[in-house]
């Protein structure tokens, strides 16, 4: 197979595709937090967070939560 997953890059964090609040459940995402937590930080239902979750990754173009978690974490 030629070209490996070293090369491989994810596209540049597009940080004007996220709301306030989406940014916000990704930064308490990226530290490790339960949906459940992070409902409790920012007042919000698990399944709305679940909601949250699944929408950023549509914009992010991120395939699971941990990568998710960690291209929010390479941007700080």
């Amino acid at each position: 197979m030629r070209g490996t997953s070293r090369s491989w890059r994810p596209p540049p964090f597009p940080e004007e595709a996220l709301t306030e609040k989406e940014h916000r459940v990704l930064d308490l995402l990226a530290q490790g937090m339960t949906n459940k937590q992070i409902g409790a930080a920012v007042f919000l239902a698990e399944g709305t967070v679940k909601n949250y979750v699944s929408r950023i990754m549509e914009k992010l173009h991120a395939h699971t939560r941990t990568e998710l978690a960690l291209r929010a974490a390479r941007r700080r």
